[in-house]
């Protein structure tokens, strides 16, 4: 990859993948590898946000050995995370590199990182990528994780482990035993070699399973951004078996890769109660975070934070006064419509185009639009929600 392949790059930037392959197809008089070259301006348009800081600081000579790796890839705000739990100075082992954006960034904080993975052409990239980083901590081995570790050759203090979510016939799989490898079959081992797991799972799991599942966990993590909870993420150490004191964390990261961590126990939720809250116009209303929604922690966000819960089903929270620090999308109620037919049909006419959902109402949102009328857009949010009491409401809400 000469100066003319990443001028290549360059100059074509902008243009689309597909119509650069047709025009580039069979041609190799000038030494360009333009399939390759090719790639890499695919994977820049579908990835360049997700890795916008390793793009950068790689002066944009980052390689993707394929548009898979960038897919399957950890962006850069999570991979910042991951390298959160590292201890500084440590000696980490990463059984399941990938496009080892994880190791990237684990690097810049561990005393030393081992990257396993069975591709070579992931190991290839992810040799170049390091040096082009200027990282010269990171080790790559082109083998299979689990041999090395059932032959005892691996060890340190952390081993990281991202196991794959597909099966054998590339159908998707959320039980830790399902994935590839089995975790569960590995802790044995793992507790010879190492001190501490760092465990990225897949965000279908139910935490209380995967702390039956994985003995020694100290720290449970539901890890997501403002839209959707990305994965489950378990701390175990190795040298113990004991679960009885999980801290249960609700992390959402930024895009720049600030987090908010909202961390209870099994023990606090248990031993909270939130009252209930009746909306009304000028209150405000705190849909939490989804890490949040994932974490279970339902009772303990109301007590924490001083909040009203609008029913047992629908984990929806209500304030007299703003409360800025709850992890949670945050609105004001404007108006506060009973569900009566009179007012079903005038609605659209004050509120024309709006964002509707819905919370425990017993139809779906596009039925509640079409009942009501109002397009979609931006705007109000026309929350339609059942109360502690049984009625039906809607609420119509500003951010």
């Amino acid at each position: 990859m000469d100066e003319k392949f990443w001028q290549f790059i360059e100059k074509n930037r902008d243009k689309n993948p597909s119509e650069l392959r047709l025009k580039y197809s069979g041609k190799t008089d000038d030494g360009i590898d333009y399939e390759q070259a090719i790639t890499q301006i695919e994977c820049r348009r579908k990835y360049g946000k997700k890795l916008s800081q390793t793009l950068a600081a790689s002066g944009d000579r980052f390689i993707f050995p394929g548009t898979l790796a960038g897919e399957q890839s950890t962006s850069d705000a999570l991979a910042q995370w991951h390298a959160g739990l590292v201890s500084v100075g440590a000696t980490v082992t990463d059984m399941t590199a990938g496009l080892g954006i994880d190791c990237l960034h684990i690097a810049r904080k561990a005393r030393e990182v081992r990257a396993i993975e069975r591709d070579s052409r992931l190991c290839d990239a992810l040799r170049d990528n390091a040096k082009t980083l200027d990282i010269n901590n990171l080790s790559v081995t082109c083998d299979d994780s689990v041999s090395l570790l059932k032959a005892g050759e691996l060890g340190g203090d952390i081993v990281f482990i991202d196991p794959a979510r597909r099966s054998a016939t590339g159908g998707r799989v959320f039980a830790i035993q399902d994935c590839e490898p089995d975790l569960t079959s590995l802790l044995p081992d793992m507790r010879k070699c190492f001190s501490t797991l760092i465990a990225k799972l897949s965000p279908m799991l139910d935490i209380t399973e995967v702390t039956r599942s994985l003995p020694g966990i100290t720290d449970i993590y539901a890890v997501g951004t403002g839209q959707e909870c990305k994965e489950v993420v378990a701390v175990v150490n190795l040298k113990e078996t004991d679960t009885a004191a999980v801290n249960i964390h609700a992390v959402s990261v930024s895009t720049d890769g600030v987090a908010m961590d909202f961390s209870f126990t099994a023990a606090e939720e248990a031993g909270c109660k939130t009252p209930f809250a009746v909306p009304a116009a000028g209150d405000y209303l705190y849909e939490p975070l989804p890490a949040v929604m994932k974490s279970g922690g339902f009772n303990v966000l109301g007590d924490r934070f001083g909040l009203g819960k609008l029913s047992g089903n629908t984990h929806i929270y209500i304030s007299k006064e703003l409360k800025s620090e709850v992890p949670a999308d945050i609105f004001r109620i404007e108006e506060v419509i009973p569900w009566q037919s009179k007012n079903l049909k005038r609605l659209s006419k004050k509120y024309p185009v709006g964002e509707v959902a819905v919370r425990n109402l017993g139809m779906s949102a596009e039925a509640l639009r079409k009942k009501i009328g109002v397009r979609n857009g931006s705007g109000v949010r026309i929350l339609g929600v059942t109360g502690a009491d049984g009625e039906r409401n809607l609420l119509v809400l500003r951010r």
